[in-house]
């Protein structure tokens, strides 16, 4: 299916992507169909959902063809402060799945739920996890999306112009979000300086960064967000857990 290395699956895998919220999905929603497109298994679960939020990411997944969800009740803005409570959640879903290519959000230090349900799913499940940007860093107003921070080397797919009119199609799909007045800025300010559309392309990669108590990036940014109220609260969470 692929000559990369990230981006390469065969009938015997199993793919599962854990989210940390319901519309996080759009960052690899190609990929996610691609797979179910050649019969290769996708289990996909959320840290965090309401039922508006639920709704809403079932709908999506119902056009994408994904059909094994799990939504869990982690509160939105606090999943650093419960770390534990989840879990034994994670390490079930891994383990009554046989998930063999785990996929997450990126450790970017962007929001701390992504950085926590990175750590969760790095703690919890078997396989090498491959992660996906969404945005960087929290200790600054202006956020770069869409491109991985510090070390690691990610792979770019080009989606196909069905992925490609699927994703364009469902940023409609949240409603009860800003996700897509958010990207639909995103690709517009893309346009005006004559860049690529952003939405064409899906980044991934496998993850070697697992120095949690260290922020992913270099001077001086690293030190930013080691000055920043965020990234004490993600210490002190990390001195918490066992």
């Amino acid at each position: 299916m692929s000559d990369s290395v990230v981006f390469r699956a065969t009938q015997n895998d199993h793919w599962g992507f854990v989210f940390p919220h319901p519309d996080d999905e759009i960052s690899i929603i190609g990929w996610m169909s691609h797979l179910v497109q050649h019969g290769i298994s996708v289990s996909a679960l959320w840290m965090h959902s309401t039922p508006v939020r639920e709704a809403e990411s079932r709908a999506v997944m119902e056009r994408v063809g994904v059909t094994d969800l799990t939504f869990l009740a982690a509160p939105d803005g606090h999943l650093t402060d419960t770390l534990q409570e989840w879990e034994p959640h994670l390490q079930s879903w891994f383990a009554c799945r046989a998930i063999t290519h785990p996929v997450t959000v990126a450790f970017e230090q962007g929001h701390l739920d992504h950085d926590a349900t990175n750590w969760l799913v790095n703690r919890n499940s078997c396989g090498t996890v491959r992660e996906v940007p969404l945005y960087h860093p929290y200790s600054r107003k202006i956020l770069r999306a869409n491109t991985f921070a510090g070390q690691g080397i990610s792979e770019i797919r080009t989606l196909n112009s069905d992925e490609f009119q699927l994703r364009c199609s469902l940023l409609g799909s949240y409603p009860s979000q800003r996700i897509g007045t958010i990207l639909r800025t995103y690709r517009a300010v893309h346009r005006i300086f004559g860049n690529p559309d952003p939405f064409r392309i899906e980044r991934m990669r496998i993850q070697t960064w697992t120095k949690f108590d260290t922020p992913n990036h270099a001077d001086p940014l690293r030190q930013e967000i080691l000055q920043s109220q965020p990234w004490a609260r993600w210490i002190s969470a990390l001195k918490d857990v066992d």
